[in-house]
């Protein structure tokens, strides 16, 4: 799904986190809140750090990055971006 090996939970890993890092920096916000944000989860990337996040989960919070990625912000050329099922609110892309 989204262009991505499902089999591969590293790439999604690698995407996750540097769509993390992009996103909370460009908002000023923590990982943690990011994370309770993108996956109800304050812990959600310290666990995909190590491992223990299902692909289903991976795929949910990429799609909840594609959904709230901040209108002026480009998205990573190299991370396929699955198609926004939601209008962002800009107040909700913290």
């Amino acid at each position: 799904m989204f262009g991505i090996h499902t089999d591969n939970r590293g790439m999604y890993s690698e995407y996750l986190t540097r769509l993390a890092t992009i996103h909370s920096q460009n908002r000023r916000v923590t990982l943690a809140t990011l994370g309770t944000y993108a996956a109800g989860d304050g812990k959600f990337f310290p666990r995909l750090a190590e491992g223990r996040v299902t692909i289903r989960r991976a795929e949910r919070v990429l799609q909840w990055f594609s959904d709230n990625w901040p209108a002026d912000l480009p998205w990573p050329d190299d991370i396929p971006r699955p198609t926004p099922t939601a209008a962002m609110d800009p107040q909700e892309a913290a």
